[in-house]
């Protein structure tokens, strides 16, 4: 799925996953003293923008422009100010050893990306910095509630463990839950969740 797809998708005035956080990545937060945060494939900002609501620095990265101008519109709309970066997820040039978190919700990435991906990641964040991971699991092409409709774009527990080898993992587990996340995400669903520690 490349930028004319999510260019496309994020055309509508719709905010189209919604305006509110992701569940897991609002717990998290919760319990994070706020500091430098990277939010990649950020789509419309919704993650963005409820960490800059609760004092983060917020670097957003996504390779569609529509996406960022509707990230930069409910930013202005909640009062906050967020960075927004459109380029290439896989081949942008980060800050090293910056961030106190990352935060990465539904990017389904094909498995040969992954580990180049999870290396960046790692490499961005501080020692002892986190990222904070929700994707859709293999299982959910059973509930058809969202995300890729191919197997290989889904994740397990063994993948992740694979292609995320630098982390040192926090939390990794497997749950079906019910999302509410705008239009596309809508139902009861499979993820996996995951944090990892550098």
């Amino acid at each position: 799925m490349g930028i004319d797809f999510w260019n496309e998708r994020y055309a509508s005035q719709e905010y189209v996953y919604g305006k509110e956080p992701n569940d897991f990545f609002k717990e998290c937060l919760e319990e994070q003293i706020s500091g430098k945060i990277l939010l990649v494939a950020e789509g419309e900002g919704r993650n963005a923008v409820y960490a800059a609501q609760r004092g983060w620095v917020v670097d957003a990265l996504d390779t569609s422009q529509k996406g960022m101008d509707k990230a930069l519109n409910l930013a202005k709309e909640k009062g906050v100010r967020i960075n927004y970066v459109v380029d290439n997820i896989l081949f942008h040039q980060q800050k090293q050893d910056f961030y106190n978190l990352v935060g990465v919700f539904f990017l389904h990435l094909p498995r040969q990306q992954r580990r180049v991906f999870s290396l960046k990641m790692w490499e961005s964040l501080k020692p002892g910095g986190k990222m904070i991971m929700e994707v859709f699991s293999k299982n959910q092409l059973d509930f058809g509630t969202g995300g890729p409709k191919e197997l290989d774009l889904l994740y397990s527990e063994e993948e992740i463990i694979s292609d995320f080898p630098c982390f040192k993992i926090e939390v990794l587990q497997t749950i079906e839950r019910k999302i509410h996340e705008g239009s596309r995400h809508n139902g009861h669903s499979s993820v996996i969740r995951f944090i990892g520690v550098k």
